[in-house]
């Protein structure tokens, strides 16, 4: 899917809220995710986008627009 997702041009970022950079590491040593995860130890994003629940997969546009936000996929991706 991620790889689907750089073929049509979209770039790809998971996001660690509220938690610091070793746990981020252990979730990468982990799952090993095919996208650069970033780390947001005060939730600044989660507040920003209006986040309640994890994992939620946000589509965000050129302009900062949500056009999608919800807990899977969306369909046909």
């Amino acid at each position: 899917v991620v790889e689907s997702a750089r073929r049509q041009g979209w770039r790809i970022y998971g996001i660690d809220v509220g938690e610091g950079p070793q746990k981020a590491n252990e979730f990468i040593q982990q799952f090993n995710p095919n996208f650069p995860v970033l780390v947001d130890q005060q939730s600044m994003v989660a507040r920003r986008y209006g986040i309640e629940g994890y994992p939620t997969v946000v589509v965000i546009d050129e302009n900062a627009n949500i056009v999608y936000k919800a807990h899977e996929l969306p369909t046909g991706f």
